[in-house]
């Protein structure tokens, strides 16, 4: 009984992002500066510079990765580079202040320089939102065993701890990323739009993989009642890591379906990976 009553609580302690992955409507605007563009070019190359080891979706690399004694027995991982802290810091300043120059967005189409750094300098300011999410530590070691009611209490504390925080970062970072979807749709900023998709997606994704990925006490996964302990804890973690993929695949969908793969084949190849058969979660 004492397991179902700890399965039961674990139910109750998993709350739900609520962030999408869907365009927004867009924001009124005033006007663009055209010499915040040139800033924002030297911004965005310092904030590259500043990663330690770039890939081909900036400094974040996607891993596939073992995890025992859990729901799956493999998750996907977002590793993060790391960056130097000074240049980065520096480039996230000249970023904020460009966009400010930058002024407001129009609702109509603007110049497409502007729109392109604009578009750019947003979807940057998402990176340093994703980038905080991917060093977020899943919670390991937990147990739920009353025989221990002092470990379990702690245990408790650090899961609930890690959802208030995962749940913080991915809403957080989801705006942020919102923010480039909602400008006005034109050629010129087409690359950042897809990408902005691809991040909401993957950071959902994310969520929902270190959820399947999360250790099962071995309170849970030992004893007599061990099998039905062990399906009653993950369908609790299953509960939410299912809709949080489905979101995922959602965002990753409209990704595909509508922006054109020659616009950014990068990213709308990163949209197909969250669709194919061999994809997780």
């Amino acid at each position: 009984m004492k397991r179902w009553i700890s399965i039961t609580l674990l139910c109750v302690l998993l709350p739900f992002s609520s962030a999408s992955a869907e365009p927004e409507t867009a924001p009124q605007a005033v006007v663009a500066v055209s010499p915040a563009v040139s800033a924002v070019t030297l911004a965005a190359a310092r904030w590259d510079s500043s990663c330690k080891r770039a890939g081909p979706l900036g400094c974040l690399t996607l891993r596939r990765v073992a995890r025992k004694n859990s729901c799956q027995p493999f998750v996907d991982t977002l590793q993060f580079a790391g960056r130097k802290r000074s240049k980065a810091k520096q480039a996230a300043a000249q970023l904020a202040e460009a966009l400010e120059d930058l002024g407001t967005a129009p609702a109509e189409a603007e110049d497409d320089a502007v729109a392109a750094a604009r578009a750019q300098a947003l979807f940057l300011q998402g990176e340093a939102s994703l980038e905080a999410f991917a060093q977020l530590k899943v919670p390991s070691g937990l147990t739920f065993s009353e025989k221990n009611r002092k470990r379990k209490k702690k245990s408790e504390e650090r899961f609930v701890e890690y959802m208030r925080q995962a749940n913080t970062l991915v809403d957080n970072t989801s705006a942020m990323y919102q923010r480039v979807i909602a400008l006005p749709e034109q050629a010129a900023n087409t690359r950042w739009r897809a990408a902005a998709v691809a991040r909401i997606s993957r950071v959902h994704w994310i969520f929902a993989s270190q959820l399947y990925g999360i250790q099962i006490p071995p309170d849970i996964r030992t004893g007599p009642y061990a099998e039905d302990a062990v399906a009653a804890f993950c369908d609790a973690l299953a509960n939410v890591a299912d809709r949080l993929a489905a979101r995922a695949r959602k965002g990753a969908q409209y990704c595909v379906d509508e922006i054109a793969e020659s616009s950014a084949p990068v990213w709308h190849s990163e949209c197909k990976s969250m669709l194919g058969p061999s994809g997780q979660p």
